[in-house]
């Protein structure tokens, strides 16, 4: 048997997840209403409405929070 809780882990990976993808779809929609949005493009590459936001981060977390966030303050 593994330690108590173990199981719950990939559930609270999930929310966290989710509430972080959650966050940056209605921070940059504010900030688009604001006349703000985030935006990033590297090549063919482009990340520029919220949506796309959201789902980069809901997807690949690792990379598109932080990207995310240094753009926010970029902007």
């Amino acid at each position: 048997m593994g330690s108590p809780g173990v199981e719950l882990v990939p559930i609270f990976i999930a929310l966290l997840l989710a509430a972080s993808s959650l966050w940056v779809y209605q921070d940059d929609s504010r900030r688009v209403r604001q006349g703000r949005g985030v935006y990033f493009s590297v090549g063919s590459l482009e990340l520029s409405t919220p949506g796309v936001w959201a789902a980069c981060c809901l997807v690949l977390w690792v990379l598109a929070m932080p990207l995310y966030l240094t753009c926010r303050k970029a902007g």
